[in-house]
């Protein structure tokens, strides 16, 4: 059974002054899942993201 931990990150981007949802690539870099203006509804859809991948195992 492979139990890699989710990686997911939200954090605000300053110069697009906006949150992003994404998650490391693995050569390097990040690769963005979503972009929100309001953090409330990054966090909650990160959050949800979240849940709904522990939830595949």
């Amino acid at each position: 059974m492979n139990e890699d931990k989710v990686e997911l990150y939200c954090t605000y981007d300053e110069c697009r002054n906006e949150w992003q949802l994404w998650y490391p690539r693995p050569l390097g870099g990040m690769e963005v899942l979503e972009s929100f203006t309001n953090e409330a509804d990054a966090k909650q859809f990160w959050e949800d993201q979240i849940d709904s991948a522990d939830y595949d195992a």
